[in-house]
């Protein structure tokens, strides 16, 4: 205004700027809050699956009901990542005018004299339909040849002798719905698998990543919706047929419960929790191409939105937008009869943020609803602070609770003050509900939202959950450390997991033991723990300060020990030549020294917090472990990595351990469970993927873990074991398998890698079915044509892979090995060759001893 000389009465630009400057300002706020609002909800359905596991009862009650409506889909069906479940009959395409060679055909009626195993029940009782394949077409007669496995027969085409079908199975489902992208998965019906299907699916939102719900393209469309559930293979339309007069089936598509509005809104401060009289709600409907005209109500005022659709809601402290009220902005959808509170008169508590004033603050404003009675807020620092519901309004190292909720409403409001030293995490946890179930946390509707001093910076929705699960006590939100508040987005780690234990028992990025240990540096990775646990005091970046390192995992699932077994600095001929420090301390030296801490403080500390790990000598708990293999794949947890990639000192003393706690472990105890499961594939990684100087060594110490091998001293089979079956008594031929059912203590089922083939009948396939004394009538007759035979335990002898690729290796070094010139003496190579040949000869005699075949 002064450098345009306006008076200062006279100033009708620079209020036209400031109007322009503030409408620009409100769009791109309430732009940017929505957004994140749609990416917090566009990752929730990216990470939703159908899942379907029919040996759980809340699955199988789910079948039950779909049983009742074959056909049909439910009558009502919510948009909330939740898992449905329908049965259809499985419909075979028109047949062809011409068939094409090679094509699968049902027939009804015995066909011949077939092999049972092509013939397929299914239809009325008595009725049985063959399996056969098109093989050729004779031109002459007009006929196919279709082939019962060794029978065939010519049928003319078309067929009016026969009733035939095209056989498409296994078929595959798909569905779909107006603006609704649908998950599906299918699998066989286990009564009736070739003629019904069972299909598990999810409804998502079809629309645009940033905004799911509204893009104005592809919005779902809610209320009385039909479904389109089609045979992939067919082609046909599953849905049951409307009888005559009947209107067409629909099912009443319901929109999330967090989406749908509220018949009320209060309005609170996030700080304070008082009550914010003047603030106001907006909703502006979203119209394809633009908006549509918004309606306003005060707080409290009954809410009456003039029609269905999608809606922008803003939530302002006061009819005007500004400083120092950041307004809320959300999505809601609006369907007649289905609106939701945050407590039973139909009330929902909407609480604005007051804004945050300094460029170091964060913070956190955690909402639900539902029948979560309470949700208590958990931050840790890396200096060792917790800071919870006993120190609410106390500043803690900067932390301070603003706000912790008793009544079952919220809000839980923490400020964080950021210190450039300290890392920090954030949890939450479920009080009141001692079972914790999926269902809960699924339906509390909890939110995270997340500010600094620019307004809105993240939105957090609870995650994906399995309804029937239980025992998930904790939501842990995120993580971040001080050091990286200045970067882009402050560097913010999304943990965003349901869990039923603590958080400070899990590493986060930003946390140096972990990081030391990732980065192969030995040195920091000691000198951060003697901090910790010799000194008491934290490093100059601190870290997390664990309760005990036995259960401590990284995000990716990975246990410490697991981390520091990952890389090798074994040398080529196996011994460790890398240079010296000024110590004289080699890398593998240093990775040793490492190890050894790791395993002497992990000790202190289950002896500390009176933990029954302590009796497992420092290694990971068994909690730890089943984490690894959960989240990782068993070949990723420290056990396997010890025996393929650690340094061959490091292996030797874990399996050392091993070995010592395997020894005084009962007889049920998991970690011998462990190698019962897979230690036939631990020695086989270690034979194969080992380096061959140290490969004996390795071998010899896993072979020192009774586990191993006891069980075949025993003659103690468990269903998987790799089992080799005599195929006729006394003549010493064997069939290899592998056991898939244990039906008593002297019958196995076990099922044949490799079909016995002959030309005497069957003969020789029914001594192999035999109990081990000619005793053929004890067997199923079912299984004597199938590849499962039952046989008695003195039949079986184990098969150990590990020795046969001990074997395979060792027959190819032998080969190099004779045709080596040696005249001009040995070079490193040859040598390396030779040495490796007489660890691979030695190996393959520890496994003769303890597996002989």
């Amino acid at each position: 205004e002064i450098r345009r000389g306006l008076a200062a009465i006279e100033r009708p630009e620079g209020v036209k700027l400031v109007h322009k400057l503030k409408s620009d300002i409100e769009t791109e706020e309430r732009n940017l809050a929505t957004g994140l609002e749609g990416q917090a909800l566009a990752s929730f359905f990216a990470a939703v699956n159908p899942r379907l596991d029919l040996g759980e009862a809340a699955h199988r009650q789910m079948l039950e009901e779909a049983e009742e409506r074959p056909n049909r889909l439910p009558d009502q069906v919510v948009m909330d990542g939740r898992t449905y479940v329908m049965i259809v009959d499985v419909v075979p395409p028109d047949l062809p005018e011409k068939l094409r060679i090679g094509t699968s055909l049902l027939i009804k009626g015995v066909r011949m004299n077939c092999n049972p195993q092509y013939r397929v029940a299914g239809g009325e009782e008595g009725e049985v339909w063959s399996r056969g394949s098109v093989a050729s077409f004779n031109a002459r007669s007009n006929k196919y040849k279709v082939v019962y496995g060794e029978e065939f027969e010519w049928i003319s085409w078309p067929c009016e002798s026969l009733e035939v079908e095209v056989d498409i199975f296994p078929e595959q489902v798909t569905m779909s719905a107006p603006g609704v992208f649908v998950k599906s998965v299918t699998i066989p019906h286990p009564d009736d698998e070739r003629f019904r299907a069972i299909v598990a699916f999810t409804p998502t939102p079809a629309g645009a990543i940033a905004s799911p719900f509204g893009d104005g393209r592809e919005s779902p469309q809610f209320g009385d919706v039909s479904f389109t559930v089609t045979g992939v293979k067919s082609t046909k339309s599953l849905l049951e047929v409307p009888k005559d007069g009947e209107a067409p089936r629909t099912t009443r598509l319901l929109p999330p419960p967090a989406l749908r509005p509220a018949d009320r809104y209060n309005i609170y401060d996030t700080v304070t929790g008082a009550l914010l009289p003047d603030g106001v709600v907006e909703f502006t409907p979203l119209k394809e191409g633009g908006f549509g005209k918004c309606v306003t109500f005060q707080c409290g005022e009954q809410v009456e939105l003039p029609e269905d659709g999608v809606y922008l809601l803003q939530t302002r402290a006061r009819r005007e937008i500004g400083y120092p009220w950041t307004s809320h902005n959300a999505m809601v959808v609006s369907l007649k009869g289905c609106t939701r509170g945050t407590d039973a008169s139909g009330t929902a508590h909407v609480h604005l943020n007051r804004a945050v004033t300094r460029v170091d603050e964060l913070r956190v404003v955690v909402t639900w609803a539902g029948d979560v009675r309470e949700l208590d807020t958990h931050v840790y620092t890396s200096a060792m602070d917790q800071i919870d519901y006993s120190v609410c309004g106390e500043s803690v190292n900067g932390v301070t609770l603003n706000l912790d909720s008793c009544n079952g409403t919220g809000p839980e409001t923490a400020t964080i003050r950021v210190k450039p030293k300290l890392g920090y995490s954030l949890s939450l946890k479920l009080v009141g509900d001692p079972a914790a179930t999926g269902s809960v946390w699924a339906g509390s509707m909890a939110r995270a939202h997340v500010y600094d001093s620019t307004g809105l910076i993240a939105v957090f929705h609870v995650p994906p959950v399995d309804h029937s699960a239980a025992g998930l006590q904790w939501w842990h939100v995120l993580a971040f450390h001080g050091s990286q508040w200045k970067n882009e987005g402050h560097d913010l780690f999304r943990v965003n997991q349901l869990s039923d234990s603590s958080l400070p028992d899990i590493a986060v990025p930003g946390w140096t033991i972990m990081e030391a240990a990732s980065r192969a540096d030995w040195e920091e990775m000691s000198g951060e723990m003697h901090q910790l646990f010799v000194s008491g005091q934290p490093g100059p970046v601190p870290v997390l300060m664990p309760q005990q390192l036995s259960v401590l995992t990284n995000m990716q699932g990975e246990s410490l020990l697991g981390v520091v077994c990952r890389p090798s600095h074994d040398s080529t001929d196996g011994d460790d030549r890398a240079a010296g420090d000024e110590e004289g301390l080699t890398p593998a030296q240093k990775q040793m020294k490492a190890v050894t801490e790791l395993l002497h403080w992990t000790l202190e500390l289950d002896k500390k917090s009176s933990s029954v790990n302590a009796q497992a000598m420092g290694l990971p708990a068994e909690e730890c472990l089943n984490k690894e293999i959960r989240e990782r794949g068993v070949e990723e947890c420290y056990i396997f990595r010890a025996a393929v990639s650690a340094s061959v000192e490091v292996s030797l003393e874990i399996f050392r351990r091993l070995a010592a706690v395997v020894k005084r472990s009962p007889l049920t105890s998991k970690i011998r469970s462990f190698f019962y499961l897979h230690g036939n594939a631990l020695l086989d990684v270690a034979v194969t993927k080992r380096p061959s100087n140290s490969v004996s060594r390795v071998v010899e110490a896993i072979l020192s873990v009774e586990a191993m091998w006891e069980r075949q001293q025993r003659k103690a089979f468990d269903m998987g074991d790799k089992v080799q079956v005599e195929r006729v008594v006394g003549n010493g031929e064997f069939l290899p398998g592998t056991i898939c059912k244990v039906t008593g203590v002297d019958r196995l089922h076990v099922t044949l890698l490799t079909r016995p083939t002959s030309g005497d009948g069957g003969r020789t396939r029914t001594l192999a079915c035999g109990n081990g004394y000619h005793n053929f009538t004890a067997i199923a007759p079912a299984l004597q044509d199938l590849d499962i035979v039952e046989v008695h335990p003195l039949r079986l002898r184990w098969r150990c892979s590990a020795l046969a690729s001990a074997r395979t290796r060792h027959q190819e070094l032998v080969y190099i090995a004779k045709n080596m010139d040696l005249k001009d003496g040995v070079s490193p190579e040859q040598r390396r060759i030779l040495q490796a040949e007489s660890a691979l000869k030695r190996c393959i005699s520890m496994l003769s001893e303890k597996f002989s075949e």
